[in-house]
């Protein structure tokens, strides 16, 4: 099991010694972080400064802590923000998370998040495979074959945001096709909510 207490000390003591704009951005020292408990010390950054700190040194603003060239993946968000995928042989914290929901071998997910630029869609898959599932890589749009596939395949499972879940349910009646040939499963979106009867409420599994 994880020692969190531990693992916030490494992080903030790794990137003290290695991010150049840490030890100015953070006003505290490795010291003064003794735990979880602490990280409120730390002050929060707003997107538009690091914006700022992006162009003034690119192309991390000073943030990266290790080799470039050891870097799996580069992604970009609105800014532009380069953000780095440093290496994780112990696995994604996301691991966790869709066993908590219930995801694992037999399972067919549609992971609905885009696969281009932005992190989510490959890390989510690469946290679904290594609870065991099937991934179908559809990313969004597309939502008629979308269900389609969902339909052809079996589907058990959804990734993706609430709001294009409601999306497919909607196309769904457009199209005269109940929802639960499609929602069979478990579903996992951006809030942590459950849906049943295509409503939201305050849960994360649902089985359908």
């Amino acid at each position: 099991m994880t020692d969190h207490n531990a693992r916030a000390r490494e992080l903030v003591a790794h990137a003290y010694a290695h991010a150049p704009a840490i030890k100015d951005l953070i006003g505290v020292t490795p010291d003064d972080i003794t735990g979880v408990d602490d990280l409120h010390k730390i002050p929060v950054t707003s997107k538009d400064r690091l914006v700022e700190l992006h162009r003034t040194n690119p192309p991390f603003g000073g943030f990266l802590a290790m080799d470039i060239d050891d870097l799996p993946r580069i992604y970009v968000s609105p800014g532009p923000i380069f953000d780095p995928q440093p290496p994780n042989p112990q696995g994604w914290a996301s691991l966790e998370m869709f066993r908590y929901v219930g995801f694992g071998r037999g399972d067919r997910v549609l992971n609905t998040f885009m696969y281009h630029l932005v992190p989510a869609g490959i890390l989510l898959d690469e946290a679904l495979r290594g609870v065991g599932a099937t991934v179908l890589p559809t990313g969004p749009g597309n939502t008629e074959l979308q269900i389609q596939l969902m339909m052809a395949l079996k589907a058990t499972g959804f990734v993706g945001q609430p709001s294009y879940l409601m999306t497919i349910l909607d196309k769904c009646a457009e199209m005269g096709i109940p929802k639960e040939a499609i929602l069979r499963g478990r579903l996992w979106h951006e809030d942590h909510q459950r849906l049943r009867h295509g409503r939201p409420r305050p849960h994360r599994l649902h089985h359908g």
